[in-house]
């Protein structure tokens, strides 16, 4: 039998069962449709999520949250470990790409004293030291937990002035500022030990854009009542009146014009927001060094206590001695209050 033979019969058998044949032809033509609108969807939502990255800036920070076990695989419930140590030791080592890995244990309610004072913790978080890079904190005074406090699991903590105001008093009451480096308080029952607190700034902003996050959808009355909260900040920071009002004017117009209403991230997006702006608000910076010819060049640093002038003069002589150039420090004091 021939090709053109086997094709006659092929199309008689086809014409002698005709609504057998139609079905089949039917079927097919869904399957294909079925296929290539799936792969359309996909495309199309694999786009979106790029407009989005592209909206906020880049990928920057993914955070992978533990959820509840879905009701089909209740009875596995036993099994179900969550997400441990040994998923961030595997995740950094098969992620070389990863520039950090910064895991979190989260306990909401947790209740904080000292002596006869006691305060509400909105979120108590046992993380590791690198967390200050990831969230970009700021100590203010003392230090961040280092590797040998992980190593030796030292009862320690960091906190903010939200928990110093609470236990300790703040300025407005007390009449001066209280600072709690080594003091010692009580979480859930246990004693740690203060070793550092973040500054007011940072504690501020972190609360309005955690608020932020926390929310599926914001409108344009909560971007508001955050800028607000942002203004306040500002203005309890010693920044000048008119700057911050124009600061806030021109995050409320852009974060409306960029649409974070209807943005998939509407925190991360409010705070690309705030970032680019405080950068352009500081304005375009020359880092040139311009050394004197012959020597020596004199570099004055300023700043308040605990701004981190000290560690700043010992980067400056790190990179100044990679180049060649030798770096002599000497400390001195402003007739400043609060230098």
């Amino acid at each position: 039998m021939n090709l053109f033979n086997a094709i006659g019969i092929g199309l008689k058998e086809i014409w002698a069962h005709k609504f057998r044949s139609l079905l089949t032809m039917l079927g097919i033509i869904l399957g294909v449709s079925s296929l290539v609108s799936m792969s359309a969807l996909v495309k199309g939502m694999e786009n979106g999520m790029r407009e989005g990255l592209i909206a906020i800036g880049g990928l920057e920070k993914v955070r992978v949250e533990q959820e509840d076990i879905p009701a089909s695989q209740m009875h596995l419930a036993d099994q179900a470990v969550g997400i441990t140590i040994h998923d961030v030791h595997a995740l950094q080592a098969s992620a070389p790409l990863i520039k950090m890995v910064t895991p979190e244990m989260r306990i909401q309610r947790a209740t904080a004293t000292r002596g006869p004072n006691k305060f509400n913790v909105w979120n108590f978080i046992g993380t590791v030291p690198n967390a200050i890079d990831m969230n970009q904190h700021v100590i203010e005074h003392g230090r961040m937990f280092n590797e040998l406090d992980n190593e030796n699991v030292h009862s320690v903590c960091v906190i903010g002035t939200t928990i110093r105001d609470e236990l300790f008093g703040s300025p407005e009451k007390v009449g001066h500022e209280i600072i709690p480096i080594g003091e010692q308080i009580t979480v859930n029952g246990l004693p740690l030990t203060i070793i550092g607190m973040f500054d007011a700034l940072t504690d501020k902003f972190s609360t309005v854009f955690r608020g932020l996050s926390g929310r599926g959808r914001i409108s344009e009355e909560n971007i508001r009542e955050s800028m607000r909260e942002v203004r306040t900040a500002l203005l309890e920071a010693d920044v000048n009146f008119k700057v911050v009002n124009d600061f806030t004017e021109h995050v409320i117009q852009k974060a409306i014009g960029q649409e974070v209403i209807k943005s998939l991230q509407p925190g991360q997006l409010m705070v690309k927001i705030c970032y680019d702006e405080l950068v352009n608000l500081m304005g375009p910076v020359d880092t040139t060094i311009y050394f004197v010819q012959p020597g020596p060049t004199l570099i004055m640093m300023c700043g308040l206590q605990g701004a981190g002038k000290t560690t700043t003069c010992g980067k400056l002589a790190m990179l100044l001695q990679s180049t060649l150039k030798a770096a002599r420090y000497r400390r001195g004091l402003l007739d400043f209050p609060g230098s």
